[in-house]
C-alpha cells in the first residue's frame, strides 16, 4: 500500500521521472491455479487500484508496465498466458531506483510480507555493485543482442518502450526479449472488494 502513492508523489514532483515495471501477469494462485479466494479477488483489486494510481500520475509517457512470458506460442483464455504466450513466474525481489539504489530482499512486495513477515535484505552501496545488479535485472528481460542503450540512464525508457510495443504487436516467435505490454482486463473479470480484510492480507 505505502509504495504506490509513494511513486505517485515522486511523480507528481518530478516531472522528467520515469518508471518502468516488469510485474507477473497475475499471482500465482490466479494464474496456474484458477483460485477465486475472496483474498486472490481481493489482491486483484488493490493491484488495478495501484496501478491507475500511478498511471494517473505519471501519465502516457512516462510509465511502462511490461508482463514476462515465454517465447513459444499456447492458446489458453486462462489467466496463465498472455499475448499467445505462457506467463513466466516472476520471483524476484530486486528494486532498482536511478544509478544509485538496489535493494535485495526475500520480501514480496505486499504487506503480508513487509509488515507482518519475518524477511531480509541487502541495500548495496559501491557503485559498482549497483551497476552491477541493475544490467543483470534489466538484462534478462531483454534480447542477447540489447545494446547498452536499453541499459543507459537516459534512453532505457524510450527502447524499452518500442520493445514492448514490438513484442506485444508480434506473435511469440518473433518476439524479441520476454516482455509484452500489460493487460488489466483480466484481472478485472475478478476483482472484488472484500470489506473489513485488510490489504496486508493479500
Amino acid at each position: 500500500m505505502p509504495l504506490a502513492p509513494a511513486l505517485a508523489r515522486r511523480a507528481r514532483r518530478g516531472p522528467d521521472l520515469r518508471l518502468i515495471l516488469v510485474l507477473p501477469g497475475a499471482h500465482d494462485d490466479v494464474a496456474f491455479a484458477g483460485s477465486r479466494d475472496p483474498d486472490a479477488r481481493f489482491g486483484e483489486r488493490l493491484k488495478l487500484r495501484y496501478l491507475e494510481w500511478l498511471k494517473a500520475a505519471f501519465g502516457p509517457h512516462r510509465l511502462l508496465i511490461g508482463l514476462p512470458v515465454q517465447p513459444h506460442l499456447r492458446e489458453s483464455g486462462a489467466r496463465d498466458t498472455r499475448k499467445r504466450a505462457p506467463l513466466i513466474c516472476v520471483y524476484s525481489k530486486v528494486s532498482t531506483f536511478d544509478r544509485s539504489r538496489v535493494i535485495v530482499s526475500s520480501a514480496n512486495l505486499d504487506g503480508r510480507r513487509l509488515r507482518w513477515g519475518s524477511e531480509a535484505g541487502l541495500h548495496p552501496t559501491p557503485g559498482e555493485q549497483i551497476s552491477g545488479l541493475r544490467r543483470r535485472l534489466m538484462g534478462c528481460w531483454l534480447p542477447e543482442d540489447a545494446g547498452a542503450s536499453y541499459l543507459d540512464h537516459e534512453g532505457a525508457f524510450d527502447n524499452w518502450r518500442e520493445l514492448v510495443a514490438f513484442n506485444s504487436a508480434s506473435p511469440p516467435h518473433v518476439r524479441r526479449g520476454f516482455v509484452v505490454g500489460c493487460e488489466p482486463d483480466a484481472a478485472r473479470e475478478i476483482d472484488d472488494p472484500v470489506p473489513g480484510m485488510p490489504e496486508e492480507m493479500v
